[in-house]
């Protein structure tokens, strides 16, 4: 019993593997077959993205408002009318005290240690403005 037991089990492993392997051989040749057709760009993204829907209308737009909800709709088309016409206005210029700042000090703050805003003798390492041609570089 014991041994018909252990035959039958192989032989259904076998029938198992034999129908995985069938089927490992079929999805390649889909696969190749796949590969050698022509690709049709548009059908490629509509595959990719079909899950977005339809792209007809504007971003965040798409299908209808959460029961509830209808009332809002009708206010924002109402007041995007409006809105056009207004302009939003300026804050007022904030007028700073300059008198303070002197570019002496900036210059020995921030460039090369204890040399002063006049005269730099030692030339750049690298070129304070991006040049695309070598040759406008010093």
């Amino acid at each position: 019993i014991r041994l018909a037991q252990l035959a039958r089990e192989d032989a259904e492993r076998e029938v198992k593997e034999k129908e995985e392997a069938r089927q490992k051989k079929e999805l390649l040749q889909k696969m190749e077959k796949a590969r050698n057709e022509p690709v049709n760009d548009s059908d490629m993204v509509d595959k990719m993205f079909g899950f977005l829907g339809t792209t007809s209308s504007l971003p965040g737009q798409e299908g209808q408002a959460p029961n509830g909800f209808e009332d809002l709709e009708r206010v924002s088309k109402e007041l995007e009318e409006d809105d056009l016409d207004t302009a939003l206005p300026l804050p007022e210029e904030e007028e700073e005290d300059l008198s303070e700042y002197k570019f002496a000090k900036f210059a020995a703050t921030y460039f090369q240690g204890t040399t002063t805003h006049t005269y730099v003798r030692r030339p750049l390492k690298q070129p304070l403005l991006y040049h695309e041609d070598e040759g406008d570089q010093l």
